[in-house]
């Protein structure tokens, strides 16, 4: 036995040697080379997987970056099979983790990280197979209507995971590697905005003055003192490009609506336009803006009492006429209705979306409703009552704080609602709204959703 193990570290000793003396490693299927290796990145060979060490599905690295592009590389473990490539912005993978995890970037972990990037994928997914290179390169055609975008000085998830044999869905776990485009630059090119007054729908209307150097602006606009906020918070360029839209010149200048007014207040809207380099220029207006007096009529909404203490609401209210043919109670933070008004959503549409309770057939039944919450959650929240007839549409809107019982209610109520005709981000199921807009606009695919892989074009 002795001599046996002799002779077999004999023969392992000279394989490793053997090894040691080429410059490159083969991996020979019949007669062809599966994949190779310099010697000089490979330690050892086995062929079991030792403890310890564990097998990527494959090698991501940045090979160079730009202010509007970033090229990266892509190794497959498996070259045979198809997988899915994207790159996102952080920003963006933050927010899918707050709407959808109820988690930030900061405080995820990995499991639920992996999901969020998944959401990614389904959403943004090329198909690849193979070893490539890509260039992510902003303004870059995949398809007619799907153009990739790129922006100066913003962190980025370069993603990657194989598909399954139907091509049809993800497989295994995501990789990634993160990088930060180069800062922009300060334009040449001029970008001017003026508050043009109030369309014959009541809509806010802005003339966009751009060089004929600016490929793309990206707009934000919403009550001031609520933008003011979240750029305080979370940063201009956070802001901009996580809630704005983008648009062409083209389509900006040819746009047919304008931006929703639900009251009397000072507007903001701010304007970034980017060069064929990728440097930046700004502009913004802030204007005092009065809605056109209403003539929506719609069911009246009565609240015959309300009360709150130690994070417990009870609100009665009635809706005549009875016959309505939608009604819903939503209660959600104070901040996340300004941001969704703020996103182009009206009154109506925020407090219909997924997780309202619907009480069309009680009020078709008892004409009243006590809507009642024992664990309302800390700080402001706002509570939503919608109602529909073919008369119109109504929303009353309650803000309070359930946990300082010597706070005031902030009450509006039978704000008439007229039909959304100004463009807005979409929610699909899931409550996630689209980030870029107009022809390169893409939903972000809920969990669950069918998906939406890509292939280049060629």
């Amino acid at each position: 036995m002795k001599s046996r193990i002799i002779v077999i570290l004999s023969i392992m000793l000279g394989f490793v040697a053997s090894v040691c003396a080429q410059d490159q490693i083969y991996l020979i299927k019949g007669n062809k080379v599966v994949a190779k290796y310099a010697s000089s990145d490979v330690d050892y060979v086995s062929f079991k997987l030792p403890e310890g060490v564990t097998e990527d599905p494959f090698e991501l690295a940045i090979e160079e970056t730009g202010k509007n592009y970033v090229k990266y590389s892509v190794k497959p473990t498996d070259s045979d099979r198809y997988y899915v490539h994207t790159m996102v912005q952080e920003s963006l993978v933050d927010y899918i983790l707050q709407e959808y995890f109820e988690t930030t970037l900061a405080e995820a972990d990995d499991a639920t990280l992996a999901s969020a990037l998944n959401i990614c994928l389904y959403s943004y997914g090329l198909i690849g197979k193979g070893e490539m290179v890509f260039n992510y390169k902003d303004g870059e055609m995949i398809d007619e209507d799907y153009s990739l975008s790129v922006i100066a000085n913003q962190p980025y998830f370069v993603i990657a995971c194989y598909l399954n044999d139907a091509m049809d869905d993800l497989e295994g776990t995501a990789m990634y590697v993160q990088t930060k485009t180069e800062p922009a630059g300060v334009s040449n090119e001029t970008l001017a905005v003026t508050y043009t007054g109030l369309n014959e729908d009541g809509e806010a209307t802005f003339k966009f003055d751009a060089s004929e150097g600016i490929r793309t602006i990206f707009t934000m606009y919403g009550y001031k003192e609520v933008l003011d906020y979240f750029i305080a918070e979370f940063g201009y360029e956070y802001t901009i490009f996580l809630f704005g839209e983008q648009w062409t010149p083209e389509e900006i200048n040819s746009n047919p609506y304008g931006w929703i007014v639900e009251d009397k207040a000072e507007y903001s809207m701010y304007a970034l336009g980017i060069d064929a380099n990728g440097d930046w220029v700004k502009a913004e207006t802030h204007q005092l803006i009065e809605p056109l007096e209403e003539t929506v009529e719609g069911p009246q909404i009565n609240i015959f009492s309300k009360s709150k203490d130690n994070g417990a609401v009870s609100v009665n209210f009635e809706i005549t006429p009875s016959n309505v043919s939608e009604a819903y109670v939503r209660l959600l933070e104070e901040s996340v209705c300004d941001n969704k008004l703020n996103q182009g959503y009206n009154l109506a549409e925020v407090a219909s979306m997924a997780d309202a309770i619907d009480i069309t057939s009680n009020i078709n039944s008892a004409g009243e409703y006590t809507y009642k919450n024992s664990a309302v959650p800390t700080g402001w929240q706002t509570l939503l009552i919608m109602a529909k007839n073919a008369d119109g549409t109504t929303v009353t809107r309650i803000n309070f704080n359930a946990h300082l019982a010597d706070s005031e209610w902030d009450l509006n109520e039978n704000i008439p609602i007229k039909p959304a005709s100004a463009p807005r981000l979409e929610i699909p199921a899931g409550k996630v709204p689209t980030v870029s807009a107009k022809s390169t606009k893409r939903a972000i695919a809920a969990p669950g959703a069918k998906p939406a892989f890509k292939r280049i074009a060629k």
